[in-house]
């Protein structure tokens, strides 16, 4: 009934009709939008919106097919070729970009025949607690299968067997009871620095003296981004190309209450391009925001990642990354799709309900070998 001019909610029979469809139980098919949809994301009125089984789209996606807040009107999204000529459309500008294989096989670094572990980087996670070793030992492992050179994962005391024994490849540094960078070695030593899975909250010092230290690119999550929240002035000691990688609350929790993802993501593309970070929001379309502006969506993924310790596979796996000399939005895009395609295949071979964390670990080397093959 109505396509991407629409800028007004459905009145009259028109809404009428659209809230008998939805009542139906019949299976749906939207042609370019769902009519009441904006192809920006915005719903004006839901109940006036078609609830779309399917949305058949044509040429590219629409910005509304990634918020999450329209996904029970857009349905499964098909993207449909009109014949417009490639080179055309390459051309056209746009802020908002859909990450393909194309663009992630040419950010894969080349490995020669005389490489040897030194020329591929040395990534640090910090982390683990207590109650919360897993959280370091998903992302140390995560960095190992990263390709870079080496890992060394510094953790309390209590974590320490247990990382080494998970991941022997490993260096482990000790804390008697809590991180605390004091006993870190020279900072100068690694490549990429990755802070927060399972850290807990009395690290702030150490967080805070990190900040001002570190010489190379940090990825900043879980609790690092928690105790930023509690010390919002720290983000103006952030060095450029710092990696922020909060789910929506974390976000929320730095940068104040947002509604809807679409207003989540232009606050990231505002804080990315005003303090020079990049911002990986996680959700079932991860949004790099980088700081030209620019937003670059993930497709891949599964429903099933939903689940304690993805974040700490993505931290570690983007840390290994920078540590090779990636940069943060070129990292960031590689990483998010690898990560997912990890996700889908643990989904496929083991089955959204059963599959963990330590699944997408464990096949992150069949989705490397999908993107390099």
């Amino acid at each position: 009934m109505f396509g991407t001019g629409l800028n007004k909610p459905l009145h009259g029979s028109a809404k009428a009709l659209v809230e008998r469809m939805n009542t139906s139980r019949s299976p749906i098919i939207s042609v370019d939008l769902p009519s009441g949809l904006s192809a920006d994301g915005v719903i004006a009125d839901a109940p006036g919106t078609v609830r779309a089984t399917h949305t058949l789209t044509f040429q590219c996606p629409k910005p509304a097919f990634f918020y999450s807040e329209c996904a029970d009107h857009v349905g499964d999204p098909v993207v449909l070729s009109l014949g417009m000529d490639v080179g055309f459309l390459r051309g056209l500008d746009s802020d908002l970009q859909l990450i393909e294989s194309a663009d992630v096989r040419a950010l894969v670094p080349h490995r020669g025949r005389f490489d040897h572990k030194g020329r591929h980087g040395h990534a640090l996670l910090i982390g683990g607690s207590q109650s919360m070793i897993g959280a370091a030992v998903l992302a140390v492992n995560a960095a190992l299968r990263s390709g870079t050179g080496l890992v060394t994962a510094h953790a309390p005391g209590c974590g320490v067997q247990i990382i080494q024994g998970s991941a022997p490849e490993a260096i482990c540094i000790a804390d008697e009871n809590h991180v605390d960078i004091s006993s870190l070695p020279d900072l100068k030593a690694y490549s990429g620095i990755g802070v927060g899975p399972g850290l807990g909250l009395n690290s702030g010092g150490m967080l805070k003296l990190l900040i001002q230290e570190a010489l190379v690119p940090l990825v900043l999550d879980a609790d690092a981004l928690n105790t930023l929240s509690e010390n919002r002035t720290w983000l103006a000691f952030l060095k450029e190309g710092t990696m922020l990688t909060p789910h929506p609350k974390e976000f929320d929790r730095l940068f104040g209450q947002h509604n809807t993802s679409r207003e989540r993501i232009a606050r990231a593309c505002e804080e990315a391009r005003k303090r020079g970070l990049v911002i990986v929001l996680k959700g079932a379309y991860t949004a790099v925001c980088a700081p030209s502006g620019k937003v670059y969506f993930n497709p891949t993924g599964d429903p099933g990642m939903a689940k304690g310790g993805s974040g700490d596979v993505l931290t570690g796996l983007l840390t290994g990354l920078l540590a090779r000399g990636i940069g943060p939005v070129s990292a960031g895009i590689l990483g998010t799709f690898i990560h997912g395609r990890a996700g889908e295949l643990a989904a496929e071979r083991i089955g959204r309900e059963g599959m963990t964390a330590m699944d997408i670990v464990r096949l992150l080397p069949d989705a490397w070998r999908e993107i390099t093959s």
